[in-house]
């Protein structure tokens, strides 16, 4: 009858025998379970990102971080599975925005930090290089039309500019273009699937400890993230670089911690196996920063925390992580087999 799974069954079928299944989702229940709406909306929203993913720009600079080889990426196969265009930036364009920057805008940047962030431990020409470098990655970005940037920040745009690019990489990210550092393409894939799917910008970090006792991870930022998804922003410090990498004077990091809540972590490795993207759930605790220069999160996980590293591990994912507010562990699963790749959960 009107109840009967025999008509789809014959259309599933087919589909299956014609290999046409595989952008397909099966959904089942009455028409007033909500429920069935809500997996609906859940597929036709993530279907939604993987095709806005094709219309995206990603602009790098510099090579991938000497060592890091679980960030090396082929930007053909970036566009192919992933969907974004990686547009390579030369040097010389960031040196060149360098010196045509405006000294107004530079001021304007300047007093704002003054004004908005807490600050310790760096003096005015610190604040002042980081705004200038920061309004020279503003204008980059204009320059090129880029949706997010990555760039290698250690013997390279440190060096070269004398400062970090924290400061235009928050301010970037706060006006929704995503960053990455140290040239890890895949992360901000991921970045830019997990901001479009849930509207917050993520966190941007690597696994740097654990707390058997809380069962969480120890989550830390390469000196930067979104200012606005700050636990309170009225207490967000502005503090010196704990690594410096050829820069003068102290440098400039943010230092924060996240708002308590679920989370969803993320990345993608492409290795001997081919594409793969890992999904995990957490919770950011209710817990105050840790006082170390840099954002950071500890984020209790859902099975004993060692056994989590183990299969982290285990499976080879990279040393960054993509956290983001809120539980969409199952839109990345469908992403993920829109983009025809194998999916870790953890």
């Amino acid at each position: 009858g009107l109840n009967s799974p025999f008509g789809l069954a014959q259309l599933t079928g087919t589909f299956r025998k014609m290999d046409w299944f595989k952008n397909y989702r099966v959904v089942v229940g009455w028409l007033n379970d909500q429920a069935v709406y809500d997996k609906i909306e859940k597929y036709a929203k993530a279907a939604n990102v993987y095709h806005n993913l094709q219309n995206k720009i990603i602009g790098a600079t510099g090579q991938v971080f000497r060592g890091m080889f679980d960030f090396e990426y082929d930007k053909t196969k970036v566009k192919a599975k992933l969907g974004p265009e990686i547009v390579h930036i030369q040097l010389d364009h960031f040196v060149n925005m360098w010196d045509q920057v405006n000294e107004g805008e530079v001021k304007t940047l300047f007093d704002e930090v003054k004004r908005r962030f807490k600050i310790r431990d760096i003096d005015d020409s610190d604040i002042y290089k980081s705004a200038k470098l920061a309004i020279a990655m503003k204008n980059i970005v204009e320059r090129f039309n880029l949706d997010a940037l990555v760039y290698r920040g250690q013997h390279f745009t440190e060096k070269k500019f004398q400062t970090t690019a924290y400061l235009g990489s928050a301010m970037l990210q706060e006006n929704g273009i995503m960053v990455a550092s140290e040239g890890d393409v895949h992360g901000v894939v991921m970045m830019m699937t997990q901001k479009l799917l849930t509207g917050y910008t993520p966190f941007f970090v690597e696994w740097s400890s654990f707390d058997e006792k809380l069962n969480a991870l120890l989550l830390m930022a390469h000196g930067f993230a979104d200012p606005t998804i700050a636990k309170d922003p009225k207490e967000i410090w502005i503090t010196s670089s704990p690594e410096n990498w050829g820069y003068t004077g102290k440098g400039f990091s943010f230092e924060f911690t996240g708002k308590p809540g679920p989370v969803t972590l993320g990345h993608f490795i492409d290795d001997q196996k081919g594409c793969r993207m890992l999904i995990s759930g957490g919770e950011i605790l209710d817990l105050p920063p840790l006082s170390v220069g840099e954002v950071n999160l500890r984020v209790k996980v859902e099975k004993p925390v060692k056994e989590y590293i183990a299969e982290l591990l285990y499976h080879g994912f990279p040393h960054h992580c993509m956290v983001v507010y809120g539980d969409v562990r199952e839109e990345l699963s469908f992403i993920a087999d829109l983009m025809g790749i194998n999916k870790v959960f953890i």
